[in-house]
């Protein structure tokens, strides 16, 4: 009889065997994947900069609200028409700030409110962004999910680098931020490495039982490893919500709207979302390669261990927790800023984590090694030139703004809060 085994089975039942054919497979499926999350997280972005602009509206508005409590408080005080204490005044600024916009209206207010049907339209459009977005990028996880049980774990992450070319037009397209050629110049770089990278890294992919599972998760190098990303991601979390915190009591006490977080803390939310999709992918693969390996040889290995459902749990919450990270990050990064921090992290914590738990570079010699250092290389080279890009593009509209920026006489009130003013 001929040989009817599927080239997935092959790579299944081949013991730390290389397939050429399935290692493709998985790359081309990992690069189709790329594509679609890259889409996702462009559109994410666009439902938080249409939803963002509704609510900056409504936020200059009860400031606005706020302020003119407080005017009257003072004047009350001046003209002698009655003793206001400082919980009164307090109980009128909480009161003026819970205030809906939509309130005022009614007061003759129109002109300072978004009408309902723009308020309206523009949530129903965020919400139809967010919606096809989480769409793409689950199709695109669910594809690298597929890829990871058929090829390696570095691979996968690595040519996930092609969504920063793909970012670069779609970041132009949809949602008109600027594009320089140092973001070309890093996407034709990027893709070099890519194709470095995966000549370099071999064929042959670790295909381990659960029992062999196991042993790796419990190796006290592994135990360290997964200790330091952990405490990492804790730490960051913090300094993330101190930041939040922080920001948000200022912008209360001075009455004025919450500024955006620093480049720092931002590039927190990128490394922490990376943190944790390095967690997704090492479990994510361990998953995939079982399902794969109970589907192709008709035995349900999960019940082999009870350590199997550890695995699946674990993957199971730091997939949405990524997601949920990824979000944040949006709302305070743009895509260009987000999306080059993001891979790097994630691909040299996936080099990290592939060479320690999947042993995947000891059979490498030296074409390997150079081949894959300097697909490496090029990646981080291009990923910086990418921030640089962000860096130049965030100075020229920060000079831009300065700029355009009408002068105020101290005594005056800012223009965007004006009643008469149809924007404010």
């Amino acid at each position: 009889m001929g040989d009817t085994t599927t080239p997935m089975a092959k790579v299944v039942n081949e013991d730390d065997a290389g397939c050429l054919s399935c290692y493709f497979i998985g790359v081309m499926l990992s690069l189709l994947g790329s594509t679609l999350q890259s889409l996702g997280l462009t559109f994410w972005r666009k439902a938080y900069v249409t939803h963002a602009a509704l609510k900056e509206k409504e936020e200059l508005v009860r400031l606005r609200i706020l302020r003119q409590q407080m005017g009257t408080n003072q004047e009350q005080q001046g003209e002698g028409l009655g003793e206001v204490d400082s919980q009164s005044t307090h109980s009128s600024m909480e009161a003026a700030s819970r205030e809906q916009p939509g309130d005022s209206a009614a007061e003759g207010g129109n002109a300072m409110v978004p009408s309902t049907c723009f308020a309206i339209i523009n949530r129903r459009s965020a919400r139809f962004f967010w919606v096809c977005g989480f769409l793409m990028f689950a199709v695109g996880n669910a594809l690298d999910f597929v890829s990871l049980g058929i090829t390696k774990q570095s691979v996968v992450t690595l040519v996930g680098s092609w969504t920063l070319p793909v970012n670069a037009l779609t970041a132009n397209c949809l949602l008109g931020e600027q594009v320089l050629g140092l973001d070309w110049l890093s996407a034709v770089v990027i893709v070099a490495g890519i194709v470095l990278t995966v000549v370099g890294s071999g064929t042959a992919a670790q295909n381990w039982g659960i029992d062999r599972l196991v042993e790796r998760y419990q190796a006290p190098e592994v135990v360290a490893l997964l200790l330091v990303i952990a405490t990492a991601i804790f730490v960051n979390l913090c300094i993330m919500r101190w930041d939040y915190l922080k920001r948000h009591r200022i912008a209360k006490e001075r009455l004025e709207i919450v500024e955006e977080a620093s480049r720092t803390v931002g590039a927190l939310y990128c490394i922490t979302g990376a943190l944790v999709a390095n967690f997704t992918v090492l479990f994510g693969k361990a998953f995939s390669q079982l399902m794969i390996k109970s589907i192709e040889e008709g035995h349900n290995y999960f019940n082999d261990d009870p350590y199997s459902v550890l695995i699946v749990m674990i993957f199971c919450i730091s997939l949405p927790s990524q997601l949920v990270l990824i979000n944040a990050s949006l709302v305070v990064n743009t895509v260009l800023i987000h999306i080059p921090t993001f891979y790097v992290w994630w691909n040299l914590g996936s080099c990290v984590v592939g060479g320690i738990f999947w042993r995947e570079t000891e059979q490498y010699n030296l074409f390997n090694w150079c081949m894959y250092l300097s697909g490496i290389t090029l990646l981080v080279v291009g990923v910086v030139a990418s921030n640089l890009a962000a860096g130049r593009k965030s100075s020229t509209e920060h000079a831009a703004d300065i700029k355009s920026e009408p002068q105020i006489h101290h005594d005056e009130e800012p223009a965007s809060l004006d009643e008469n003013d149809p924007e404010g």
